[in-house]
């Protein structure tokens, strides 16, 4: 891999610390989720952020000298922590249910006074909603920090981050259909009305383009072409050429002038060129 410089390397070293981080938030928000489905979800996504870390440190460990890696407290090795290592803080309050599920221990919750029903009577615990709801933030998140950090990355790593930023919106998809499933996400339907307004004027705005690409830079009014064209005949520079009046006796006394051509349109001039008017 050709050397990297050292803005690259920060860019790399902070997304790999964030994705690093965000893996393990999302094992540990894991372990608190309810809903199997939603848990699986977060389960599947703490592994990808985690694999996207060591990628992204990959990268860094290619540009160690002797070959060595980079790491946390030693200078040859750079090691993930066992999923093991991270706990939730409120993982103490949490029991198997009758179920097989994990169920809280808040009273409020044992009743279903806090639940939430979606469509056909899925049952939604507020907790669920606001761990997928943050996932959702958080996946779109990554997604702009990933593209951003291209801009300052080469390759390999652009590429590598562009793909990253796809697999954070597919993420972001995830959280937005289970939300969605559960009729907490805002998603009125299109106007179809407003969507064809939006046609026409982007066909207005397609053909105002077209037309200033054929006429270019001339002027669009053609009756105010021919008033500037008459105005510059008759001012005091007409008859000239290169935008010079000829105007013998305003160049009397001037080294190196020779004088005017017959109707003003062109003057010579020697060494030095020097211009100047009465």
């Amino acid at each position: 891999m050709p050397q990297m410089a050292q803005h690259q390397a920060a860019e790399l070293w902070e997304l790999g610390r964030d994705h690093a981080v965000a893996g393990a938030k999302l094992r540990a928000l894991a372990s608190c989720c309810q809903d199997a489905s939603l848990r699986h979800t977060l389960e599947r996504h703490a592994g990808e952020f985690q694999q996207a870390a060591q990628r992204l440190m990959s990268f860094l460990q290619d540009q160690a000298p002797y070959g060595g890696q980079y790491g946390p407290g030693q200078a040859g090795t750079w090691q993930w922590q066992s999923p093991a290592a991270w706990q939730s803080p409120y993982q103490a309050q949490w029991q198997t249910g009758a179920a097989g599920g994990p169920s809280w221990q808040n009273p409020s919750y044992a009743h279903g006074t806090n639940q939430v029903f979606g469509a056909a009577g899925i049952q939604a615990q507020p907790l669920d909603i606001a761990l997928a709801s943050d996932c959702l933030r958080m996946c779109k998140t990554f997604a702009v920090q990933c593209i951003w950090g291209a801009t300052e990355c080469a390759e390999p790593a652009r590429t590598y981050l562009h793909q990253l930023a796809g697999e954070h919106l597919r993420m972001a998809m995830d959280h937005y259909r289970w939300l969605e499933q559960h009729q907490v996400y805002a998603s009125p339907r299109v106007d179809h009305q407003a969507v064809q307004e939006y046609g026409q004027k982007l066909s207005q705005l397609m053909q105002v383009g077209q037309a200033v690409a054929a006429q270019g830079l001339a002027p669009a009014n053609p009756a105010f072409a021919a008033a500037g064209a008459g105005a510059a005949a008759q001012g005091p520079y007409a008859g000239t050429t290169g935008g010079y009046a000829a105007h013998q006796a305003g160049y009397q006394g001037v080294p190196g002038y020779q004088g005017t051509q017959p109707g003003g349109t062109q003057d010579t001039y020697t060494t030095p060129r020097t211009y100047a008017r009465a």
